[in-house]
């Protein structure tokens, strides 16, 4: 199916506003309830209010909380299926709570608007200019401070593997990185070099990644409110295969975040350059209306991207307030 590309704004303050439709309140108006899955509650309560209002509702597929994880081709037989319902409607009502409008509900306003469709808001958008299209967060040393194999500092194991890892010849770690290699490779490469047993490599390393903590969960406030504005945030981190295997599920970075890049699965380092090209192609972003948040200012970033630097008298909660001001 072709998409249309169609600006949008990007939004900066929201109310909260019921449903002013300019279409006619008849039985044949028919809208299209568009959002994030997660406001469950919220779509069923505005598609009984619509209904009573004389509207005919349609709602995407909201999988109950205890359903099975869907694969990629379903969660694309769904996407196609909503937008079938967009065409099928007069116009879209978004249900967007605190103004939260992410990546993909995103897509479906500008399908509707390349429609011509009207487009309503549950919360009702106010124009800003000033804010980037998408902001990159790193990881370590910025939202969070854990490490793999925690759990052994300050043990003999953790010095030796230590050594093995990031010692004068870090090239495992740089491969594993850059995805050339995976955990299951590394930790036996490890077993073999240090007389660790690979079930306690294995074990030290699970244990790590179940207990990550963030350095400042207040942050999430400002994520909320520039995603909410139509800001996309996305992790863009230097990290292993097991970050995106197991740390991003855990965490729930996908509920949190609208994206994650990792090295591992680029096959690059934010340092070698690139690291961001394939992403903003994709979404049609320029690298002027991006910016990278992080600790260490070691980044190759395509021309004009924006980047804020995180320190001690700097955080990540201080850079944030900065891009809301």
């Amino acid at each position: 199916m072709q998409h249309v590309a169609v600006n949008i704004v990007v939004f900066v303050y929201y109310r909260q506003q019921a449903y002013d439709s300019t279409m006619p309140n008849t039985s044949r108006s028919v809208v299209a309830l568009c959002g994030s899955a997660r406001f469950r509650d919220e779509f069923l309560s505005e598609s009984v209010r619509l209904s009573l209002d004389g509207f005919v509702t349609l709602l995407p597929v909201l999988l109950p909380a205890d359903h099975p994880p869907v694969d990629e081709a379903t969660k694309r037989k769904l996407v196609n299926l909503h937008l079938q319902k967009i065409r099928m409607s007069d116009g879209i009502h978004v249900v967007n709570p605190n103004g939260y409008i992410g990546a993909d509900t995103r897509r479906e306003i500008d399908y509707a608007l390349s429609l011509r469709k009207t487009v309503t808001y549950l919360v009702e958008p106010v124009i800003a200019e000033h804010l980037p299209k998408v902001v990159f967060i790193d990881w370590h040393n910025t939202l969070s401070s854990s490490f793999f194999f925690a759990s052994w500092e300050n043990t003999e194991e953790y010095e030796v593997l230590q050594s093995v890892l990031f010692g004068s010849d870090s090239e495992l770690v740089n491969k594993w990185m850059r995805g050339k290699l995976t955990y299951v490779e590394v930790l036996r490469t490890v077993s073999e070099r240090t007389g660790i047993s690979y079930s306690d490599l294995f074990n030290k390393l699970v244990e790590s990644i179940e207990d990550m903590r963030w350095l400042d969960a207040t942050v999430f406030d400002d994520i909320s409110r520039l995603r909410g504005m139509g800001v996309q945030v996305v992790i863009a981190s230097d990290n292993m295969d097991v970050f995106g295997l197991w740390t991003v599920e855990n965490l729930g970075l996908h509920s949190l975040f609208d994206d994650v890049l990792l090295s591992s699965d680029i096959g690059r380092l934010k340092s070698d350059g690139g690291f961001f090209d394939a992403w903003l192609e994709r979404h049609s972003i320029l690298p002027s209306d991006a910016v990278l948040v992080d600790d260490s200012d070691d980044a190759v970033l395509p021309e004009g991207m924006g980047f804020l630097h995180v320190n001690a008298d700097a955080p990540l909660r201080a850079r944030l307030t900065e891009l809301l001001a």
